[in-house]
């Protein structure tokens, strides 16, 4: 102590300081253990630990099995995490942990941590009975009802089984982890790992079900696909099932509707299907129905645009055949002729015909007339007469083409009659 200072302030000081130091020494100690033992429950549901120092960090867990129990709160509508803010996040977990706490120590073990965005519990029974999970369901759901009614937010529960000794907490979280893709699919907000294993895992879609669909699409006939599409959806959803097989059936679906565009004549789906590829297990079967329809709907639209335009086309080769059927009696018809009537080059007319009809057009003229002669043939007609009235030169370009076509002579079609 320095020379002329009061003793008693001295001294008072001197306390004042070190009680300080003791109390922000206590504080340090507790926020540190606060952290490893976060830590330790961390590492015990990440990994397959087996026990030891952990009670140094006050963690306390002596029960046979373990089940896990995640916890996240509900953002509803448009509140995003970031809208929320990182404080009533915080807030939110804090009620989460206290209030379960308070539930389950009546009836369990418990130990609470964070776990990312989720809070985690531990919940430890000495006997993993049916009686015991029902139970803890209850307590989950009385949580629920708590945030809703007293702080006005929900929580989504992921329940893993009750699994043996401290090992089993890593499998129960794992358990409960893989739970996280069934909350949109089940719509439930509480989902058990027990319940949830044994759901089905096959689904009905019948081979005559798909085809009914692509042949509507092929038409453009949206409403028939449509109603076809969903009664699959309501027939395969309507229930609980494994998020495999939700994923397995849209993937069907997705190639469904592939090949119906396809049938149509619609190659261009990239923009349709891009949409659909993004539906995953956690998009709600609802969203996924209306994804489809409109992808139904904008797939069938090109349909009917590629027909109308195809009858469109197609009434300027019927026209070509109305003035074959017309004058295919004059030798002198021919692509060359015909051409001329229509105003275009012979190459043109016949390149243009065969793409809407998939048929040559010269083919097409030595048909009428042969088909033509054939009739006069079987009314007794001879092959001379029969070849002229026909539009043939001669009789000998007659009986080659006729033969070609028939397989036979015309004097052998005409013993026969």
């Amino acid at each position: 102590m320095e020379s002329g200072v009061d003793e008693y302030q001295w001294l008072n000081h001197q306390m004042e300081s070190f009680f300080k130091e003791h109390i922000d020494t206590q504080r340090l100690l507790k926020n540190s253990r606060k952290t490893l033992k976060t830590y330790y429950l961390s590492k015990m549901m990440m990994e397959h630990c087996e026990r030891n120092s952990q009670e140094q960090v006050g963690i306390r867990l002596y029960s046979e099995f373990y089940a896990v129990v995640l916890l996240k709160p509900e953002l509803k509508g448009e509140l995003t995490a970031e809208r929320l803010g990182e404080e009533a996040q915080v807030l939110r977990k804090f009620i989460i942990a206290n209030v379960l706490s308070e539930i389950c120590q009546k009836y369990f073990e418990v130990e609470m941590t964070e776990m990312g965005e989720r809070e985690a519990a531990i919940i430890g029974m000495n006997i993993p009975s049916l009686d015991n999970m029902e139970r803890l369901q209850e307590c989950v759901e009385n949580l629920q009802q708590i945030t809703e009614e007293s702080f006005s937010f929900s929580c989504i529960a992921l329940l893993g089984t009750a699994c043996r000794g401290i090992g089993g907490i890593h499998e129960s979280y794992v358990q409960a982890q893989s739970m996280e893709e069934y909350i949109n699919l089940l719509d439930t907000p509480v989902i058990r790992y027990d319940k949830v294993k044994d759901l089905r895992f096959v689904y009905e879609y019948p081979e005559e079900m798909e085809l009914k669909i692509i042949h509507a699409m092929k038409i453009g006939d949206e409403k028939t696909a449509g109603k076809c599409m969903m009664e699959v959806f309501d027939r395969n959803l309507s229930g609980q099932v494994k998020a495999n097989t939700y994923r397995c059936l849209i993937f069907d679906m997705i190639g469904t509707l592939l090949k119906g565009a396809s049938t149509g004549g619609y190659n261009h789906t990239d923009p349709e299907i891009g949409v659909l590829e993004q539906i995953s297990v956690k998009t709600p079967v609802e969203e996924a129905k209306d994804k489809f329809l409109k992808c139904l709907g904008s797939i069938c639209l090109h349909i009917r645009q590629i027909r109308a335009k195809a009858s469109e086309d197609n009434i300027f080769s019927q026209k070509v055949e109305d003035y074959v059927n017309q004058n295919f009696t004059d030798p002198d018809l021919n692509i060359s002729i015909a051409s001329q009537y229509f105003r275009i080059t012979p190459s043109y007319l016949s390149s243009l015909y065969k793409k809407q009809t998939g048929k040559s057009l010269l083919d097409f003229i030595n048909n009428v007339r042969i088909d033509f002669a054939e009739g006069l043939l079987k009314k007794g007609c001879s092959v001379a007469d029969a070849a002229e009235q026909s539009g043939f030169r001669d009789s000998a370009g007659f009986i080659r083409a006729f033969k070609k076509k028939k397989g036979i002579t015309p004097g052998q079609l005409k013993k026969e009659f």
